[in-house]
């Protein structure tokens, strides 16, 4: 048996942890004596060492507290998805990093942590910067079908003096999705990390923004995670911002 004193030397834990652990249920003394001091079994240095870790990880206490009742293998699951979110948060932390220090360059630049979407895409094609009619016919149709759209992407596919392209349109709900069934291809666009650019030039000039857009990413050594996008948004899909993926966020 060790003394709070002698357990905090063994595991290079403060005992003012120890007590804050005590009060979350993490780490229970094995016993006290009639003085009410506190003493721990020698097999208990391997679970303090193990919370001691977690916490220093930004595990929260919560977290910590199911995963001390679980198996062997909901353990070593519950670990895999730990790894996987802090891999994903070491790569934002490292990005923003990156970001600040290559700010004064292009204060037009941004970085944002863009959420998962539904959308629908339909090909199309069309001159560079001619894709309005594209939108306005989708648009409509989506209207027609009593889908309110505020949201809504071009993704370059190929061509130069006539681009493939899919144009999409955000969904907000599972009913919305039942309606488009049959009019074009719905798929999950993912959670991502981008950095992105405020385009306000007239649109036939669009080739000149990816081109900014890109230099800059190359500039500063940003590696693309995925196509640069056009990001429509309003009412009337008037504002239009340049997007590039540089996290995946299905890490």
């Amino acid at each position: 048996m060790l003394s709070i004193q002698s357990f905090s030397a063994r595991t290079g834990i403060p005992k003012s942890a120890l007590r804050f652990y005590e009060t979350k249920n993490l780490l229970i003394p094995a016993f006290r004596d009639q003085n009410g001091y506190r003493f721990y079994h020698r097999e208990q240095i391997q679970l303090a060492k193990l919370i001691s870790s977690l916490r220093l990880a930004q595990i929260p206490i919560k977290e910590i507290q199911a995963y001390l009742t679980l198996g062997s293998q909901e353990r070593e699951d519950k670990m895999s998805l730990w790894i996987s979110e802090l891999k994903k948060m070491h790569q934002v932390m490292g990005a923003s990093l990156h970001y600040l220090e290559s700010y004064q360059s292009s204060s037009e630049i941004y970085f944002f942590d863009k959420s998962a979407c539904e959308v629908i895409w339909f090909e199309a094609e069309a001159q560079p910067g001619k894709f309005s009619t594209v939108f306005q016919e989708k648009l409509s149709m989506l209207r027609m079908l009593e889908i309110q759209v505020d949201e809504a992407y071009l993704q370059y596919m190929s061509g130069e003096d006539r681009i493939k392209a899919r144009v999409g349109f955000r969904i907000n709900s599972e009913g919305e999705r039942e309606k488009l069934i049959h009019a074009g291809r719905c798929e999950a666009m993912p959670a991502m990390v981008c950095i992105g650019m405020p385009f306000r030039l007239e649109i036939s000039s669009i080739k000149s923004g990816y081109r900014q857009l890109f230099d800059y990413a190359q500039q500063h050594n940003w590696l693309p995670a995925g196509a640069i996008l056009e990001w429509y948004r309003g009412e009337n899909l008037e504002d239009l911002d340049l997007i590039m993926p540089i996290i995946k966020g299905d890490l």
